[in-house]
């Protein structure tokens, strides 16, 4: 095996790391860890990881990575040269850019929502809040829906790595119970990617987070 793997596939950081795996045909072992699996508290894995978080990503030549994006743009560069990682660095710096994009903006927009409807469900939330929420999605998915109206992909006519982050909130986004604002190039970008099959069967298939 290549490359261990230490995180549970419910984990939304893990499902990056295994789509960009399975995309670039990277042999890999899996080590369940995190929340209910444990593990991360363990002098062994902090050893590794001293954050106690998943993933984290061992090398056959011993090298350790952890954060999820790092990890990710980690293996498009070593394994994924001309394809995940854009052999023209224009569109390589276009494509790191949404991946930067996606944790600053796009996640900490989207991410209320899902913990107080999913994760942690909030009996106080009345449809105002969730109103309220919701139009602070507003700017990031137009930003995005803009840009996706032009091209097949967030970096052009091809999967790069800066869509593995974006795929992964989308299909957060995507996910939650209630009625959404129309974003046509979205919707239509969400489904490309769920004709992927390492996309459908690590993210949008991923098991519920336990």
């Amino acid at each position: 095996m290549a490359v261990t793997i230490w995180a549970r596939r419910s984990s939304s950081s893990a499902q990056k790391v295994f789509w960009a795996l399975e995309e670039l045909g990277v042999p890999h072992r899996q080590i369940d860890a995190g929340r209910s699996f444990g593990l991360t508290d363990t002098p062994a894995y902090l050893a590794k990881n001293p954050n106690g978080l998943v993933p984290t990503l061992e090398d056959d030549d011993g090298f350790i990575l952890w954060e999820s994006n790092a990890i990710v743009r980690y293996l498009a560069a070593k394994y994924g040269a001309g394809d995940l990682w854009p052999d023209d660095p224009g569109q390589r710096a276009d494509t790191d850019r949404w991946m930067d994009w996606t944790i600053t903006t796009a996640t900490p927009a989207i991410n209320p929502i899902f913990v107080r409807l999913i994760l942690k469900p909030d009996p106080t939330l009345t449809p105002a809040d969730l109103e309220n929420l919701v139009a602070q999605t507003r700017k990031p998915l137009t930003i995005l829906s803009d840009a996706l109206s032009r091209r097949d992909f967030v970096a052009g006519d091809a999967l790069t790595m800066g869509d593995i982050p974006i795929g992964m909130i989308l299909n957060r986004w995507f996910s939650l119970p209630f009625e959404k604002p129309a974003y046509p190039a979205l919707s239509t970008y969400y489904a490309r990617l769920k004709t992927r099959p390492a996309y459908a069967r690590h993210v949008v298939e991923a098991p519920p987070v336990v």
